[in-house]
This record gives structure tokens, C-alpha cells and sequence, in this order.
């Protein structure tokens, strides 16, 4: 089942396996945007259920007009602001992060897991635009039109929120760096 269109024809149809393999194909898609937002692990999978609660409820309004992943991720990043904003809670947490591109693989395993690590950290520490925009184009690869879609960004604002977010790492790294040769 690979076709979106025809998942959704099946899931429309009443097909229970359908809609469980839609959750499947999804599920870390939704987790890492609604991770990038909420914090507590219980709060994060009730977000994260309750998306999927809506993707089902709304798969009727989908148009195809875009990919089926970047309409889940828009409602997936737009619940957990909703979240938020109702719990008025701080934003932080990441379950993963996988390589961004152009880093080096010749690294060992534990330098590797080092260097992970420090991401992670790094990345955790952006403001939530910037952080939100770096994971959706370069970790989950979304095109700049399909950040735009999830976020409800304009493209300049997308672009400008690229380029700050890659600036502020940079010098994070460099900061880490210049401090890693004191010690």
C-alpha cells in the first residue's frame, strides 16, 4: 500500500488495516514535529494520538492537492501549538536526530554518537521557529513550499528562519568547539 490515494479510498471505505497502516507509514513523521514542540513524554503521545484521531475524522476534506504526509505534518505541528498554547507550557524535546546533510561519515561510532548528542542539545536550544524549520527540511527532508504548508509560513519567512537557525548552530558548534580545546 504505497499509493496514498488508494489507502485513503480503502480507509474512506471503512478498511481498519488501511487506516492502521496509515498510522504505521505516519506515526514518526508525527512524533518528531510534535516532539520538537511538547515536552512531557505523556503529553506528546496524547498529541500524538489525537492526531491521528483528527487525520481520521478529516480524511474526507483531503484535496491530494499536496502529500498526504504534508498535510498530516500540518495538522500534527498545528495541534501541538494548540497544546501548548491551551497548557501554556515551555516547548523542548527530541527523540531523534538523524544526520544532517554534508556532516562527515568517517567518524567512529562513538564520535558519531558524540556528535548526535551535541546536535540534539544544540538544536533543542533554538527558538521553536528555527528549530521547527531545520528539523521539517533538512531532517524529515520536506521541501521549502511543504514547510510552508506545515507551518503556515510564508516562503521568505521559511528561508529567513533556515538561515538564522543554520547561523545560531554554526556558532553554537564553533562556541562548543573553541571550549572543547580548553579542556
Amino acid at each position: 500500500m504505497t499509493d496514498d490515494h488508494s489507502l485513503i479510498e480503502k480507509i474512506l471505505d471503512g478498511d481498519r488495516q488501511a487506516f492502521r497502516w496509515l498510522v504505521m507509514r505516519y506515526e514518526r513523521l508525527v512524533g518528531h514535529i510534535v516532539g520538537r514542540v511538547i515536552r512531557e513524554d505523556d503529553e506528546r503521545e496524547e498529541v500524538c494520538q489525537d492526531v491521528f484521531m483528527k487525520v481520521y475524522d478529516k480524511l474526507d476534506t483531503f484535496r491530494m492537492e499536496s502529500k498526504l504526509s504534508t498535510w498530516i505534518a500540518t495538522i500534527a505541528y498545528r495541534m501541538s501549538l494548540n497544546h501548548i498554547e491551551k497548557s501554556n507550557h515551555q516547548t523542548v524535546s527530541l527523540s531523534q536526530v538523524r544526520d544532517l546533510p554534508g556532516e562527515e561519515k568517517s567518524l567512529t561510532p562513538m564520535e558519531h554518537a558524540d556528535l548526535k548528542k551535541t546536535l540534539e542539545e544544540m538544536i533543542m536550544r533554538l527558538p521553536l521557529q528555527y528549530r521547527m524549520v531545520i528539523t521539517l527540511f533538512h531532517l524529515k527532508e520536506h521541501s521549502h513550499d511543504e514547510v510552508c504548508q506545515i507551518t503556515g509560513m510564508t516562503l521568505g519567512t521559511v528561508k529567513s528562519n533556515l538561515y538564522r537557525g543554520r547561523k545560531m548552530l554554526k556558532e553554537m558548534l564553533e562556541k562548543n568547539k573553541a571550549l572543547s580545546s580548553y579542556e
